[in-house]
C-alpha cells in the first residue's frame, strides 16, 4: 500500500497482466480466477473505493473520449463517477459531451462490488488519434491527474476524508 496525493492506495496491477492462476487449464477458468482475485482485494478493503482504469473500443473509429461507469451498489459510486466525468469534461476534454452511465449487469466487478466502485474508460483504442495519445506518457499523466482531481473533488464536496 502506498500513499498517493494523501490517499492510501492499493494498486491491483501496475503492468498489463492479470491476477489469474496461470496453472488453470482454460482461458475461461483463468478469467474467473482473475475476477475472483480482484473481488477478494475489494472484500479485504471494506473502507476503500474501487476505481478501475481501462481503455475502450468501439467499431466506429470516430468515437472518442472518457466515459465513467458506476456500480449501482451505492449513491457514493454514482457521485464519484459524476465527479470524475465532470472534472474530465471540464479540464481534459472540454469538447466532450459524454455522461456517466450505470454499469448495470454488464460489468461483473462493478455489479458485485462490496464497496463503492467506478470504471473509467480513458479513451478509445479504435480511434487512431486517441490511440496515439494513449500511448504517450504525457497523456497518461494527464489521465492520472484528471482521475485524482475528480476523486479529490468528490471528497471535498462530500467533506469526506
Amino acid at each position: 500500500m502506498a500513499t498517493l496525493f494523501g490517499y492510501k492506495t492499493i494498486m491491483i496491477r501496475t503492468t498489463d497482466s492479470d491476477l489469474a492462476d496461470h496453472s488453470l487449464s482454460t482461458i475461461r477458468k483463468r478469467k474467473v480466477s482473475d475476477i475472483n482475485a480482484r473481488m477478494n482485494i475489494l472484500k479485504e478493503n471494506p473502507s476503500a473505493i474501487y476505481v478501475g482504469i481501462h481503455q475502450n473500443y468501439y467499431e466506429g473509429a470516430s468515437v472518442r473520449g472518457f466515459q465513467v461507469f458506476y456500480s449501482e451498489n451505492s449513491d457514493i459510486s454514482k457521485n464519484i463517477a459524476y465527479s470524475i466525468q465532470e472534472y474530465t469534461n471540464r479540464v481534459l476534454q472540454p469538447q466532450s459531451a459524454r455522461k456517466v452511465q450505470s454499469a448495470g449487469d454488464s460489468i461483473y466487478l462493478l455489479k458485485h462490488a462490496p464497496i463503492p466502485a467506478v470504471m473509467v474508460e480513458c479513451g478509445f483504442l479504435s480511434n487512431q488519434e486517441e490511440l496515439k495519445l494513449l500511448k504517450t506518457a504525457d497523456f497518461g499523466c494527464k489521465i492520472a491527474m484528471t482521475i485524482i482531481g475528480g476523486i479529490s473533488k468528490f471528497f471535498t464536496d462530500a467533506r469526506i476524508t
